[in-house]
């Protein structure tokens, strides 16, 4: 019931009676891996929570619960999700060296189970930290990540209007301005199609640039 109740307040963006209830299930003394992973996860659910609310030593140590909780029962998935917070707040707080090796558990976790689309989230989370750290890497890794990408011929499209979003940035600051017009162009009726306020606002912060 917790549980549900949880999700159900999450989803409603209520964080204060969500948190509540993510509280309720971490006072849980698991006694399975079922009962484990319901903790830990209720632990990450509540740090990222604390995290996006900018209470990060809350989020901190929470966070820290969730992976003890993952480690106990072995789970690369759980693990990933927390190494990725950890690069969230650290990002934050204006730690970039933990951040970034963060980002790079997470990868290196989603890796090691094949989850490849969770792979490019990592990368595009590590973009983001480059970004909002001002580390010039950042060009080179959307080069690299983007290529990768393309290669795949993976058929995501939300990772494809992030990254192209991305890419149009760079050749933005490139001057290559016909070939950023044509990623644009061609994200243009995919991002009609998916109708999302967050990726359609993404969309027009690359196409202001342009």
């Amino acid at each position: 019931v917790d549980a549900y109740l949880a999700n159900y307040y999450y989803d409603k963006y209520d964080l204060k009676k969500a948190g509540e209830y993510f509280k309720n299930i971490t006072l849980l003394e698991p006694n399975d891996y079922n009962s484990c992973y319901n903790v830990a996860r209720a632990y990450y659910d509540l740090s990222y929570i604390y995290y996006i609310t900018g209470k990060q030593n809350l989020s901190l140590i929470a966070n820290q619960k969730s992976f003890e909780c993952f480690t106990k029962i072995n789970n690369p998935k759980g693990l990933a999700f927390v190494y990725s917070n950890y690069s969230n707040i650290y990002t934050a707080i204006g730690d970039k060296k933990r951040a970034i090796e963060n980002a790079d558990k997470a990868i290196k976790a989603y890796k090691s189970i094949d989850n490849t689309y969770n792979v490019y989230i990592g990368l595009i989370n590590k973009i983001s930290i480059y970004d909002f750290m001002k580390d010039s890497r950042k060009a080179a890794l959307i080069d690299s990540t983007y290529q990768a990408f393309i290669d795949s011929k993976d058929d995501s499209k939300i990772l494809k209007i992030k990254l192209y979003d991305f890419k149009a940035e760079n050749l933005v600051q490139q001057n290559k301005l016909t070939e950023a017009k044509k990623i644009l162009d061609d994200l243009k009726p995919i991002v009609e199609e998916i109708n999302s306020d967050d990726l359609t606002l993404e969309y027009k912060v690359a196409l202001a640039q342009y």
